[in-house]
């Protein structure tokens, strides 16, 4: 439907039976303070705790938008932008029912924002000139506009700790760093080069965003690095 009141686009509406064999039909894209949000949507989704989640361009057409609105509100919260391009359309947008893991589809690209995260990332991208038309969960399906794929999501490795930090206290060496979204441990790797493999674990299944070790005696130095694993 065509939303008069935003100038151009298309907004998301509300259609109620109204009990006399008619149907009422409302805007429903408002954010907190009851404004109207002036953007285009391209899709809608559905989770399995009722939550919507949309997808399309601002109002402008220079930024690609996502919103949702959660069960029980009447408005409507913006998804994390960072990661995403610009001047190109949210075109399809799908949720993963067990995790809250949101996929979006942008031209020949599928995007992946893990739950609770503030970045979004490209897990999957098809030759340029082949435009995804929709996708949709279960595992993920992607349309496009040469076939129908599908794929496992379990493959999708979570994003790299942030803010990794590290000190002495004199007697242990200590590692604390941010948690990941959709993490369920983390892995520590040592090298006694910067730019080595780092091909020594030194521990595994963390479950905390903590570690630490006895400072390593003699000359010996060593590099760690934290990865996030699910």
């Amino acid at each position: 439907h065509y939303d008069a009141a935003c100038g151009t686009g298309f907004g998301v509406y509300r259609i109620e039976d109204d009990g006399a064999g008619g149907w009422n039909v409302t805007q429903d894209l408002f954010d907190s303070t009851g404004t109207v949000i002036a953007v285009t949507i391209f899709d809608l989704c559905i989770d399995s705790l009722k939550n919507i989640y949309a997808s399309g361009i601002d109002a402008s057409w220079t930024t690609v938008v996502a919103y949702y609105k959660e069960y029980g509100t009447s408005y409507w919260q913006v998804l994390p932008v960072s990661g995403l391009p610009t001047s190109l359309e949210g075109k399809s947008i799908t949720v993963d029912y067990s995790t809250g893991d949101v996929y979006m589809a942008i031209e020949n690209d599928v995007y992946y924002l893990a739950a609770g995260a503030t970045s979004w990332s490209v897990v999957l991208s098809y030759p340029e000139g082949t435009d995804i038309e929709f996708i949709y969960y279960d595992d993920l399906l992607i349309g496009t506009t040469i076939g129908l794929y599908s794929m496992d999501t379990t493959s999708i490795p979570p994003s790299s700790p942030a803010n990794v930090s590290i000190w002495l206290d004199g007697t242990n060496v200590n590692l604390e760093w941010d948690a990941v979204a959709g993490a369920t441990s983390y892995t520590i790797y040592s090298d006694s080069d910067p730019y080595g493999s780092f091909s020594t674990v030194e521990d595994a299944g963390i479950t905390s965003t903590t570690w630490y070790e006895p400072i390593p005696g003699g000359d010996t130095m060593k590099f760690y690095r934290v990865t996030a694993e699910k």
